[in-house]
């Protein structure tokens, strides 16, 4: 069995290999911890999406944006992402870039939830319940793009049925490597870009 080396580990360099010669000894064992470490670290998977803006009703777009007179974001929404997990993956970090500026008469929030896709990709199996980002604790309102960030804190498996603080998505064992629904919902906010990726949990042997 070949043990996984937690140094990076480069190729050896090109005047140490020539075409047509037999490699042995430093060389070899080089490449073969570079491969190792390319097929269990550097391939983890990752997904970037960009959500195109909803058009306003009076130039022909949807019906569920809006703005007040002081032009304020109003919608409520759900959006369904879906992710290629590796065998590896049990942990997921989540970036999501949004715009919020409705936090006088509402309540703007970001929850985040993981779905099965077995049954049916938006409606599947809830895996984990999630958190919830909150107005004037987890969001901002500046005018800008503001950042909700689940953090990259390694946590056991939850047991909560209702969404809670930031913190990672966590990927139970019998679903590593299957197709997953990230769903977030938001409320007053409108997500622009969502970047997901694998939290690396490194297994070193003693």
């Amino acid at each position: 069995m070949m043990l996984i080396p937690t140094g990076f580990q480069t190729l050896p360099s090109k005047e140490g290999c020539f075409n047509n010669q037999i490699l042995f000894g430093g060389s070899v064992s080089q490449m073969a911890n570079a491969a190792a470490q390319l097929s269990n670290c550097k391939s983890l998977g990752q997904a970037h999406y960009h959500v195109g803006q909803t058009i306003l009703p009076a130039i022909g777009g949807s019906i569920s944006y809006a703005a007040d007179p002081s032009n304020a974001t109003k919608i409520n929404r759900t959006y369904n992402f879906l992710y290629q997990s590796t065998p590896l993956s049990s942990q997921l970090v989540l970036l999501v870039q949004y715009v919020a500026s409705h936090f006088i008469a509402t309540t703007v929030s970001i929850e985040m939830k993981l779905r099965a896709t077995a049954s049916n990709s938006y409606t599947g199996t809830v895996l984990d319940h999630g958190v919830r980002f909150e107005e004037g604790v987890d969001l901002i309102h500046s005018g800008e793009i503001g950042l909700a960030f689940t953090g990259t804190e390694i946590i056991s498996q939850p047991s909560n049925t209702s969404p809670e603080p930031p913190r990672t998505l966590y990927v139970p064992t019998a679903n590593r490597g299957e197709l997953l629904n990230v769903a977030i919902t938001s409320t007053q906010a409108l997500p622009i870009t969502v970047h997901i990726y694998d939290l690396l949990i490194p297994t070193v042997t003693p």
